[in-house]
């Protein structure tokens, strides 16, 4: 499986990389993440003529299944510059945005940059989850227990998005 994988806290955000290498064991993943962070702006899309990218260096352990770009641009913007072809001859099969440090319920998926992206990707014809973890009470967040839910998650459901594309909104207490 070919996985597009995005965010709205940037491309240095820790919830990004967790779910990188949670996808990793499942597929081919393209990382096209914002280059600062990108948090409220739903699916806003700057002009194309703004959008700038670059590679971005892989840690040791994901390089062999994970290629990274930064772009200087919103979250929906780098769902349809992955999906666009431009950065990986692969067609995406699946897109996962997140996984986003704050939960996103209720009126937060309205301007939820996390969910915006994947609301873009969807309406370019392809399946997409967006993972959200909650700050917790004490501010720790445990991104590797969302990355292990995203990962039980499309095993579960991904033979359904694919054949059915749709949006997953999955939130972790």
């Amino acid at each position: 499986m070919n996985i597009l994988l995005t965010n709205d806290d940037g491309i240095t955000a820790p919830g990004l990389w967790a779910a990188a290498r949670a996808l990793a064991p499942l597929g081919s993943v393209l990382v096209v993440a914002p280059s600062t962070n990108w948090s409220g702006y739903g699916a806003a899309l700057p002009p194309a003529s703004e959008l700038g990218f670059a590679p971005f260096t892989v840690s040791n352990d994901l390089q062999e299944r994970v290629t990274a770009f930064s772009v200087d641009g919103t979250p929906a913007a780098c769902a349809q510059v992955g999906l666009s072809g431009a950065l990986s001859m692969q067609s995406i099969d699946l897109v996962v945005s997140g996984i986003n440090a704050g939960l996103n319920v209720g009126r937060d998926v309205f301007y939820s940059g996390t969910v915006g992206a994947a609301i873009t990707a969807r309406l370019m014809g392809k399946p997409a989850i967006a993972v959200s973890l909650d700050n917790g009470s004490n501010g720790v967040r445990h991104f590797e227990t969302a990355a292990a839910c995203l990962a039980d998650a499309l095993l579960e459901f991904a033979g359904r998005l694919l054949a059915d594309p749709a949006v997953i909104n999955l939130n972790v207490p």
